[in-house]
């Protein structure tokens, strides 16, 4: 009966992973067509399938919430936990990038912090959340979110993204520093 029931959940876990993957695939459709808002209810939708697996995340996050929990059932495959995790991930920048996109930053960051979380080694997050950061003219806070990325495993297009997002980040600061110094110069030379 209990092996019954575990394969049952394996089978039904596995069932919601594909459910998120066709909506995140749908809110990857509505992004391309530039309907952030759809995106953001397509990729939502994703989540909430992702996050309800019974993966070896939540069971140890159900035990340290109730240190008497215990679950014997094979809930997951390691495999398909990895495949969930690497979901959420991704779903949790896509959000983030959709609020960015509708003009929220802020919000995009949190998304983007949310994803770093749930997997440190995925390092699109930390460049869409410097992407973030200079949106708002943070700019060391975008330079510092960079030099955070590992680049030492990436593949050299993926290498050049980052170094033109640095540049990019560079070119900003000093276009907004000059359009500063003319400001404060008009205003000193009325005095």
């Amino acid at each position: 009966m209990v092996e019954e029931e575990a394969k049952s959940i394996e089978s039904s876990n596995k069932e919601k992973l594909e459910i998120a993957l066709r909506y995140k695939n749908e809110g990857n459709d509505y992004f391309k067509e530039q309907n952030y808002k759809k995106a953001l209810i397509s990729y939502g939708k994703s989540l909430a399938y992702v996050k309800g697996l019974k993966g070896k995340r939540n069971r140890a996050m159900m035990k340290a919430l109730m240190p008497m929990y215990e679950d014997n059932s094979t809930a997951m495959s390691d495999e398909d936990d990895d495949k969930a995790m690497s979901l959420e991930a991704i779903v949790e920048t896509n959000i983030g990038v959709c609020y960015c996109k509708l003009g929220d930053p802020r919000k995009g960051i949190d998304y983007f912090d949310k994803a770093i979380v749930v997997d440190s080694n995925y390092w699109k997050p930390n460049l869409r959340k410097a992407e973030a950061f200079l949106q708002l003219k943070i700019f060391n806070q975008a330079r510092n979110t960079l030099s955070t990325i590992n680049t030492s495993n990436f593949k050299p297009e993926d290498k050049k993204v980052i170094e033109a997002l640095a540049d990019k980040i560079n070119k900003s600061e000093r276009a907004e520093d000059k359009k500063s110094s003319q400001a404060f110069k008009g205003i000193f030379q009325k005095l």
